[in-house]
């Protein structure tokens, strides 16, 4: 065994175009596809920043149709179910006036997740409200004078930017539950609670735990946004066919150089078999130069496509602002990869 390898290293030795041109295509396949492996998945986590960034720092939200009441021990249910980390609670009425303008208002208690959902930073009172940019040119109002809602008169404490709210010029105001139940008459119940689930839970077991509570919550789950599923879904798709497009092209090249391999060597394999080598022996010798060259290549591979992404890609995106964020290598994952590669291109 030891002669058939060295007879096979004296091959690739000889013909160093052709083994030079099979290393180039199967590091290109390694590098461009573990390249793009990774691109795709701080993508994915790049857009799911930009949904906590517009959405706030939570993952579902849960109600009753039509933003029934819930009640405070569905409330705390909900606080304590399997994979939930946290919740914020609070009132959400479609419609107030104030000073004359309809406005979407919520009533809040406040937290973490709630200044985060809708962009505010102080902590509400009784006697406060915060209003967006959009209310506030409504009322040609800044933070620190009053606003009258029916009988009440309220401080304007901050005026916040909203993402969505703003950006779709919905005048809204944000006031603590127990005021808005005040100044509307309404009940001083809770209508909707947004959910933080901890790290690595399912959605799923979250959902189906919510649901355990009481089959007629409803959840709506961030991720879920439309436009988000089609954006990486369809750039998911694009990835995946484009891999393999270069896996295979870099197949049929590795095909093609292995023949003329065998086409150079005909007569060196002749000579073998007229001394008593077998068919075995000859396959063997084949099957040497293709582990050495592709192990090779997978291996430089995995380590450039380690430079290219943590070094290259990483100072481009500093210029390009590409993704959001350091660009993250994920080594285990990427080493799978090489070795997926390395196995099919056998």
């Amino acid at each position: 065994m030891n002669r058939l390898y060295q007879v096979s290293l004296a091959f690739m030795k000889r013909s160093k175009a052709l083994t030079f041109s099979c290393f180039i295509s199967v590091f290109i396949a390694v590098v461009f596809i573990i390249s793009m492996y990774n691109f795709s998945y701080n993508a994915k986590y790049s857009y799911k920043k930009s949904l906590k960034e517009a959405y706030g720092d939570y993952d579902m939200i849960v109600t009753y149709e039509k933003y029934g009441d819930i009640d405070e021990q569905i409330v705390e249910s909900i606080a304590n179910a399997k994979g939930v980390s946290k919740i914020a609670s609070g009132r959400f009425e479609n419609s107030v006036n104030i000073e004359n303008n309809n406005v979407y208002a919520i009533g809040a208690i406040d937290s973490d997740i709630m200044k985060s959902r809708y962009n505010y930073t102080v902590d509400l009172n009784n006697d406060e409200i915060v209003i967006n940019q959009v209310l506030a040119n409504c009322l040609n109002k800044k933070a620190g004078e009053s606003t009258n809602m029916g009988n009440y008169t309220l401080s304007i404490s901050e005026i916040f930017e909203d993402k969505i709210n703003s950006a779709n010029s919905i005048p809204m105001a944000i006031l603590t539950q127990d005021t808005l139940a005040k100044v509307t008459g309404t009940v001083n119940k809770t209508n909707f609670i947004m959910v933080k689930m901890k790290e690595n839970s399912s959605a799923s077991t979250v959902v189906n735990g919510i649901k355990l509570i009481d089959r007629k919550l409803e959840t709506v789950i961030v991720e879920d946004d439309p436009i988000f599923k089609d954006v990486i879904e369809s750039f998911s798709v694009y990835l995946n066919i484009l891999s393999v497009i270069v896996l295979l092209i870099s197949g049929l090249f590795v095909t093609s150089i292995f023949q003329n391999f065998m086409y150079k060597y005909n007569h060196g394999m002749l000579i073998i078999r007229a001394i008593g080598g077998t068919t075995f022996q000859i396959k063997y010798i084949f099957f040497i130069l293709i582990i050495v060259i592709n192990g090779i290549a997978c291996g430089t591979g995995y380590i450039a496509s380690i430079f290219l992404n943590r070094i290259v890609l990483q100072k481009l995106n500093q210029f390009l602002s590409l993704i959001k964020g350091e660009i993250t290598f994920s080594f285990l994952k990427s080493f799978f990869i090489a070795l997926v590669i390395f196995t099919v291109l056998l």
